[in-house]
């Protein structure tokens, strides 16, 4: 049965809006929503990119807003909901409108800065000059910008992106970034409290995959090693294969880690994003992405090594559902219970492009519920998180009158829409 998202939602005009709610939705404000689906929409395609949850039940999200004019650009933009999803404030970076020197940025991941008085974003910056760079932003709480601070390779010729941040024991804070390079195409950054890069503790890595992506979510650990996931093409095989890398505390050298899949195998398994677990760390992505993709998870030790022999595939589900069209993974968070919620697209309950697709399993991976969302449009599900009373927060893109636009969709702990 799919939660149909047709009739009752909230539409939250977040910036000048030129298309309108169809019938059904034409009364729908900010509270009066029946269910807890909104939207935060604009003229412009917003993507997701992060979603932070704090203490007092409200939630930040970081999007990725494209603005097409006479070329095409792209700013980052930050949305303060309260518990219900109701909007307290947004704003969009960069701020000055008339600084003509810097032509875009992009988002990549947002963590609590040390103090827990504001937010620390990393994405992408470019130029004028179509130069790449680095980009690090301190926002309060309110969405003031307090700071930034971007770093370029090569002088600007060779393109780099910001895509994760963590802060270590001593309130430093930890960048991942990715290099367009054949060759040391990864790079780990460290920065002071108050964004002042340390070189000594900067260093590229190669990647052992060609075409590199790095997962969002970095982090960490006790000994201060900075801890993320990756994919790309293995150089023996071509296929696609995932793996966790570990770069200990300012050295040059990354730890060695398995691929979540014997190098051998002629099956592609693309990740897309890690989480941390109590056992270690758990990856979703999506199985032959190029020929009828299905949804896998890969559940991996504290140093990358897989639980079982081969990922976990979901291409059935219980009540004898053969997802039979194109399923992909974005998203995977460990539940209260141990278990594990994985989010997505897909084709095989739709009424006409894609659904949200909510996969709810136990700590060994075995299925306990399934859900879709959606209509005629296609919707995705790219952030996952568990709230406070158990339920949890699903955060995605749908189309709305042609644009991208940004879905948050709150449900309880059996994935049914509040």
């Amino acid at each position: 049965m799919k939660n149909s998202l047709k009739l009752a939602y909230t539409l939250f005009v977040t910036s000048s809006l030129l298309f309108t709610a169809c019938n059904d939705e034409m009364d729908a404000g900010p509270g009066e929503s029946e269910t807890y689906i909104k939207l935060y929409g604009s003229q412009n395609n917003e993507v997701p990119n992060d979603m932070l949850l704090n203490a007092d039940g409200s939630i930040i999200i970081l999007a990725t807003q494209e603005i097409v004019l006479d070329e095409t650009s792209f700013k980052i933009k930050v949305l303060a909901l309260d518990q219900l999803g109701n909007l307290i404030w947004e704003n969009s970076y960069p701020q000055n409108e008339s600084t003509e020197s810097v032509l875009s940025y992009k988002g990549g991941s947002i963590i609590a800065n040390a103090n827990g008085n504001g937010y620390l974003i990393i994405g992408e910056s470019i130029n004028a000059d179509n130069q790449n760079s680095v980009l690090i932003l301190e926002i309060d709480q309110t969405g003031t910008q307090v700071n930034s601070t971007e770093f370029m390779i090569d002088n600007g010729n060779t393109p780099i992106a910001g895509v994760g941040l963590a802060l270590n024991s001593q309130g430093e804070i930890k960048a991942t970034g990715l290099i367009s390079s054949p060759n040391n195409n990864l790079w780990v950054g460290t920065f002071s409290s108050n964004l002042e890069l340390l070189p000594e503790c900067s260093f590229r890595y190669a990647s052992a995959v060609s075409d590199p992506q790095l997962l969002k979510s970095t982090f960490t650990n006790s000994n201060d090693e900075v801890v993320f996931g990756l994919t790309g093409f293995q150089t023996t095989s071509s296929r696609q294969n995932g793996k966790l890398v570990k770069v200990p505390s300012c050295q040059p050298i990354p730890l060695s880690s398995p691929f979540i899949v014997n190098e051998s195998n002629s099956i592609s398994y693309a990740t897309s994003f890690i989480t941390k677990t109590s056992s270690g760390f758990a990856m979703v992505g999506t199985r032959n992405p190029d020929d009828g993709g299905d949804i896998f998870i890969s559940l991996v030790n504290s140093d990358g090594v897989p639980f079982t022999n081969e990922p976990i595939v979901f291409n059935e589900l219980p009540g004898g559902l053969v997802l039979v069209g194109d399923e992909e993974g974005f998203s995977i968070e460990q539940t209260n219970d141990g278990g594990y919620l994985i989010g997505g697209s897909s084709e095989s309950n739709s009424d006409g492009g894609s659904d949200i697709i909510l996969i709810k399993t136990n700590p060994q991976g075995v299925v306990q519920w399934h859900q879709f969302y959606g209509d005629q449009n296609d919707e995705e599900a790219n952030i996952l998180m568990q709230s406070p009373d158990g339920g949890y927060l699903i955060l995605g893109n749908t189309e709305f009158g042609g644009i991208n636009t940004l879905i948050l969709i709150k449900t309880d702990r059996d994935g049914n829409v509040i």
